[in-house]
């Protein structure tokens, strides 16, 4: 309270406040502020796995612990099948990771999401707060890999997407520009709603490298950020659909994607009579790498440079 005063009375004055830190530290901002952070972190803990855990391993920097998820089969760290995590210990579900289970991890530096509470963490090691979905997921990338001191790392990473954005755009060709689409997701409780994917995270990433054409009610869903009712797809009716329900498997099923398609309303959409609703699916994992956006973008390309695509089934 005593320092968020004095902060107060420094703004009023018109007087910078620049955070000094002991040697060794450094300054750093992020989503909640500016906090002294280890110039050489060595003990790192993640508060999640497919935001923050898998965007280290790719960089080839190996957390003490994380947060990751549990199921019948006990904990696991989710999307991160393709790296080696035998070093990194389980603290517990993800929004709810054990503060005692990192206490006992002594680490150094802790990073979360803006969903965590991080009140009880900042007690054991100076906390950073990652924003990657309101923030584009480059941006959020590129502050992590500023952390932990991995920046040309992922500059190469970053140039390595790029170049396939380019060879994308041109494999995609002139009738792309003319190609309306849609990308939904399925709201939690099930297909009585949907909602946009939020405008960072990968698919955000993918939506400003390849600058589709979008219809209205498609455009405004980015920013307004309100679930709707089925009856409220017609509004959102494009030559092409992408789906995100999570549940693929290995052989390409889904049991909620065939749900949605059954549903009536659905059907009745020009998309759905062309066969031109498409599942996303990643098996390499949705998460914030590069590696897993350009997989992803894979995904869409598959499905927009197919021969017989019908690009004129809905008025632009």
């Amino acid at each position: 309270m005593k320092k968020a005063f004095v902060l107060l009375i420094l703004t009023i004055l018109g007087v910078s406040y620049a955070q000094t830190c002991e040697d060794g530290f450094r300054a750093f901002e992020h989503f909640t502020g500016t906090t002294c952070v280890p110039d050489n972190p060595q003990r790192i803990v993640t508060l999640h796995d497919t935001n923050i855990l898998v965007t280290l391993l790719e960089l080839g920097v190996v957390p003490v612990g994380s947060a990751g998820q549990i199921n019948d089969n006990g904990m696991f760290f989710r999307t991160a099948s393709q790296f080696d995590t035998s070093q990194v210990e389980h603290i517990g579900r993800y929004r709810s990771p054990d503060p005692e289970a990192v206490a006992a991890l002594e680490p150094d530096l802790i990073i979360a999401t803006k969903w965590d509470d991080i009140e009880s963490f900042e007690l054991l090691a100076p906390t950073v707060v990652i924003d990657v979905h309101e923030v584009p997921l480059e941006d959020a990338m590129l502050q992590m890999a500023d952390l932990v001191n991995e920046t040309e790392q992922a500059l190469e990473l970053q140039a390595e997407l790029n170049a396939r954005v380019e060879a994308a755009r041109e494999q995609l060709g002139e009738d792309f520009a003319k190609t309306t689409i849609s990308i939904l997701q399925q709201n939690e409780v099930g297909w009585d709603s949907f909602y946009a994917k939020l405008p960072g995270h990968s698919v955000g990433l993918i939506r400003r490298a390849l600058e589709p054409t979008l219809t209205p009610a498609e455009d405004r869903f980015w920013t307004e950020r309100e679930p709707k009712s089925l009856e409220a797809l017609q509004e959102h009716a494009a030559d092409v659909i992408f789906y995100y329900g999570w549940d693929t498997d290995e052989s390409g099923n889904s049991e909620l994607f065939d749900a949605f398609l059954a549903e009536p309303l659905v059907q009745l959409l020009p998309a759905a009579q062309a066969g031109q609703i498409f599942n996303v699916v990643n098996h390499d994992g949705y998460g914030a790498t590069w590696g897993m956006v350009t997989a992803e973008l894979e995904n869409y390309l598959d499905a927009l440079t197919q021969p017989d695509l019908n690009r004129d089934l809905v008025q632009e």
